[in-house]
């Protein structure tokens, strides 16, 4: 089998995705998760925090909950349902970690946890800081700052 052969039969047996159906949820899920953001910010609020600290509650029981759900089972599971939805928000970062960190758990602390837990998000650490320290830098001296 040539490689186009090859290709035509990829592209023959893989499942076509309706992808309006995929961005409306996923944008319904986003939306979902932006507004149980909304709803802890203002309850930690109400409950007396100022709202830096309200805004930080959020973000970790955000991120606590997507490592829950993933230890679980449950993320993989909702992610397969919403796709980008879940997995761009600061749940997806939860999640990457905590499934590394899942995977790698039997090799130990230092060798298995420590040494893979970021192995999944490496990539978005580097290319994020080097975005944003490009859109700095464009900020800075071409815009005028």
């Amino acid at each position: 089998m040539d490689a186009k052969q090859y290709n035509e039969l990829v592209e023959k047996l893989t499942p076509k995705e309706n992808k309006i159906l995929n961005l409306f949820l996923a944008f319904i899920s986003g939306g979902t998760i932006g507004a149980i953001g909304v709803g802890l910010k203002n309850m930690y609020k109400m409950m007396g925090l100022n709202m830096e600290l309200s805004v930080t509650y959020m973000i970790l029981t955000l991120i606590g909950l997507a490592a829950l759900f993933t230890a679980l089972g449950w993320f993989d599971k909702v992610a397969t349902i919403f796709k980008a939805g879940i997995l761009i928000p600061i749940t997806g970062f939860s999640h990457a970690t905590t499934s590394a960190a899942m995977d790698s758990r039997e090799e130990g602390l230092i060798l298995g946890i420590g040494a893979n837990i970021f192995k999944l998000i490496g990539s978005v650490f580097v290319y994020g800081m080097l975005g944003a320290t490009i859109a700095t830098l464009i900020h800075l001296y071409i815009l005028g700052g």
